[in-house]
């Protein structure tokens, strides 16, 4: 694992109570992944990234990186991680991407030929080679925003943390993230990022964690995840016709009936193996459309994020 956290607590001092932002958190982040860090809006994703960064000094936890663990000294991390975070901005918009990864390429020790020639490889590979010499705020938004990953990238890191890496960015900017992520994976960065656009997360991601109100609801990969909740075979079928009281009940033998919408039924088989009855008897009827529906990464979110609902130790790969 190229990152372990453990036990992570952070708390914070209000004029009126104290505030937990995170409790108890662990995961691990494995090497060439790209990990979803998922959550509503304050259960405290940003913080833990900033105690990862040594932003803030946690209240309790161990942070390891390389199997080694970080104490006053984060640098092995630093020196080996890229930033681009939502509140933060590591670009300057006067500036020129040439420009600017001269800057930031100096700021992380190189020299401005080495920064340059990084820079400009980076370029090529994400199709913007064109706009090396254009001011930043003259480019469109995903362009910005790419151009800011690439200067975190500017030094070669082995991982890349991205704070909401979507965010105001139009459909084919997004599709364009979504190449970016994967090229930056199968060349062995990891990468870990929050997003609440569960659609690009269910897209990019290997891993999955979810967190709620500081704890650490859930933790697998996404194809696990998804798996568990598509055991039950469902499927979206229109008649031509409303099913008569005859013909729902016989349906219902072997599935549970729902009506969506005038003759249009969600069918939820109680056993897999009687999917072929069940496509028998709805081959009698006066069947218009039939199609399989699967859970999205949305109903996963949607699931968890109801009270009571955790994940299972057992299957979560987490070692506390």
């Amino acid at each position: 694992m190229l990152l372990k956290v453990k036990n992570l607590s952070k708390s914070f001092n209000t004029r009126k109570k104290k505030i937990t932002a995170v409790d108890n958190l662990s995961f691990e982040i494995p090497e060439g992944k790209i990990t979803a860090f998922l959550g509503f809006n304050g259960a405290g994703k940003t913080t833990s990234l900033k105690a990862i960064l040594n932003l803030l000094v946690p209240d309790k936890g161990e942070i390891y990186f390389d199997d080694k663990l970080l104490k006053d000294d984060f640098t092995p991390l630093l020196k080996q991680t890229g930033v681009v975070l939502e509140s933060a901005r590591n670009i300057f918009f006067a500036l020129t991407p040439i420009e600017n990864f001269a800057y930031w390429g100096g700021q992380r020790g190189l020299d401005k030929q080495t920064a340059r020639r990084n820079g400009l490889e980076l370029l090529e590979k994400f199709n913007l080679s064109s706009k090396k010499d254009t001011v930043i705020f003259k480019l469109s938004r995903g362009m910005q925003q790419i151009i800011a990953i690439c200067c975190a990238l500017i030094a070669r890191p082995k991982f890349l943390i991205l704070d909401e890496p979507t965010l105001g960015l139009d459909i084919e900017a997004v599709k364009t993230m979504e190449k970016i992520l994967q090229v930056l994976a199968s060349e062995n960065v990891t990468i870990l990022l929050t997003t609440h656009e569960l659609a690009f997360a269910q897209k990019v991601a290997d891993q999955i964690l979810l967190i709620k109100k500081g704890r650490l609801i859930y933790s697998g990969t996404k194809n696990e995840c998804l798996a568990k909740f598509n055991q039950e075979k469902i499927f979206t079928v229109k008649f031509l016709h409303p099913l008569s009281d005859k013909q729902e009940i016989g349906l219902k033998t072997i599935s549970k009936v729902v009506l969506l919408a005038d003759k249009t039924y969600e069918v939820t088989l109680f056993d897999k193996k009687s999917q072929g009855q069940l496509l028998q008897r709805l081959a009698q009827l006066e069947l218009v459309d039939i199609k399989t529906k699967s859970k999205s990464l949305n109903d996963v979110v949607d699931f968890y994020m109801k009270e009571g609902n955790s994940y299972d130790d057992t299957q979560s790969g987490i070692s506390a």
